[in-house]
């Protein structure tokens, strides 16, 4: 080892420094080591964040899932880390489609049984279509019973809710026959009815269902009905 003379500030030290200690200058003849590289930490770092977020992800699909529900987180959560061992996404289960019942614990089940497009139009209807579609649809009362005692039984009647055509425009009920009008059915009964619809746009459509229960709660759910 021997001492040099830093040509920038005048002061000697070993020549096996990497720089003079005192104003950093580089030491003649002498390659600066290469600072390492921190790869490895931020790909760990970038790992870690990506972790955070999909927990704060599934922690607010886990939180809007119980809501939209009627369940305890708890079950929630049971149902996310099932779909999740399955390699199942949890879905919203408040959407329906042609052939799904849609249940509501106590008050009742709904299931849209088939939807078929329609040639007749009545000739004193105020709208003129672009299609008409019939409903087929089955309601079961597993325990409704209005509070207000407003209604002698569950009544539902799926063309008097929001209808969305495949256009986004709102659709209608249409005045046309049935086989069987929706009526008031007591608890523990179930019937089949069949309502008319009118849509500006031919094609799929969306019918959310917003019906009030016997403990005076609002309950909603969509069906999508496929037209084929």
């Amino acid at each position: 080892m021997a001492l040099i003379k830093c040509p920038e500030c005048g002061r000697n030290f070993s020549d096996q420094a990497d720089a003079c200690p005192d104003c950093g200058y580089p030491t003649p003849g002498k390659k600066p080591k290469k600072k390492k590289s921190n790869i490895a930490g931020g790909i760990l770092a970038g790992i870690f964040a990506v972790i955070i977020l999909l927990a704060l992800a599934l922690i607010g699909v886990v939180m809007l899932a119980s809501k939209n529900n009627d369940e305890p987180i708890s079950e929630t959560v049971n149902k996310v880390m099932e779909n999740a061992a399955s390699g199942e996404v949890l879905k919203n289960e408040k959407e329906f489609e042609i052939g799904d019942t849609w249940e509501v614990e106590g008050q009742w089940r709904i299931t849209i049984n088939s939807v078929t497009e329609m040639e007749e139009r009545n000739e004193y209807s105020e709208y003129d279509p672009a299609a008409v579609y019939r409903i087929e649809y089955t309601y079961e009362n597993i325990g409704y019973e209005d509070k207000n005692e407003i209604m002698n039984g569950l009544f539902i009647d799926l063309s008097s809710y929001q209808i969305v055509d495949s256009a986004g425009e709102m659709g209608y009920s249409y005045p046309n026959d049935s086989a069987s009008y929706p009526t008031e059915v007591p608890v523990g009964a179930k019937m089949t009815a069949d309502v008319a619809i009118g849509v500006e746009n031919a094609g799929d459509f969306e019918i959310t269902v917003l019906q009030y229960d016997g403990n005076g709660k609002e309950q909603e759910a969509t069906f999508k009905c496929s037209v084929k």
